[in-house]
């Protein structure tokens, strides 16, 4: 009786450890969701073998209760993730944070040399001419957005902020190319700030920032009280074209009412 007693309760042991350990696999992997050019926007999302196609789908359709303990992280897979004319699945344009009001949301590249996003033919794609991304709270402070390992290319706006726009939040772009990008007005690569928002507190790390033009900060762009800290980073080959690119509107760097860090940065050409 006794060897039978024992033997009910180790593998009652066992199954409440396999429980427990499958729960907490659970709980791990719920704030993940998974973007693939192999992928499907019918798709859950919730794994790399059932990834999302695009990633504009993704902001759009990820969860909202993320927190800073247990963020929502966006895995995107290598690629080029763009609008091609005719093609189901296509990027839209600008990826936007500000529609959902969405907090505590990382979107992280597998690699940034092969995790492509492509903005594509200016002007004939059939979308707003406002750039890739853009992450502003217009009637909240957006917390704990961060975008990772990614090339952002060809990014056109008539608006500020052709690469990545971001007002009234705290955002870190961190690890990626932001290239050949270019904005009729400020922030060819990056913008923080705007007329109506302050742009909250910007940290741009490990970054390389090339290639892009605006009126003013060809490569990056900040103003109306932003706290911004450029860290480790490669400027190169920006300008600006405000009468004929006059070197005091800031092919590298434009600042105007803002304020942080620059450190340990490479800034030519």
């Amino acid at each position: 009786m006794y060897r039978a007693d024992r033997q009910f309760l180790l593998t009652t042991i066992f199954v409440l450890c396999t429980l427990i350990v499958t729960f907490a696999t659970m709980l791990a992997s719920a704030d993940d969701f998974y973007v693939s050019t192999g992928g499907d926007n019918s798709h859950s999302g919730t794994s790399p073998g059932d990834a999302w196609r695009t990633i504009s789908y993704a902001i759009d359709h990820v969860p909202t209760d993320g927190t800073w303990a247990n963020p929502h992280i966006i895995h995107v897979a290598p690629g080029t993730y763009t609008y091609a004319t005719g093609a189901s699945n296509n990027e839209e344009f600008p990826i936007s944070w500000s529609d959902r009001a969405l907090q505590h949301v990382w979107l992280v590249g597998d690699d940034r040399d092969s995790t492509i996003v492509d903005y594509g033919d200016w002007g004939s794609s059939g979308y707003d001419e406002l750039g890739l991304f853009e992450v502003i709270g217009f009637a909240t402070y957006l917390n704990d957005v961060t975008i990772s390992t990614i090339t952002m290319r060809n990014g056109y706006s008539d608006d500020d902020g052709a690469g990545v726009y971001i007002a009234n939040a705290d955002v870190t772009v961190t690890n990626c190319v932001v290239e050949s990008c270019r904005t009729i007005t400020r922030g060819g690569g990056i913008k923080a700030g705007s007329e109506i928002y302050p742009g909250g507190d910007v940290d741009v790390t490990g970054c390389t920032i090339k290639d892009n033009e605006a009126n003013y900060g060809g490569g990056i762009a900040a103003d109306n009280d932003t706290t911004i800290n450029i860290v480790d980073c490669l400027i190169e080959h920006n300008e600006t074209s405000f009468q004929g690119g006059q070197g005091c509107h800031g092919g590298g760097i434009f600042m105007e009412g803002a304020g942080g860090l620059i450190k340990d940065c490479d800034i030519r050409e």
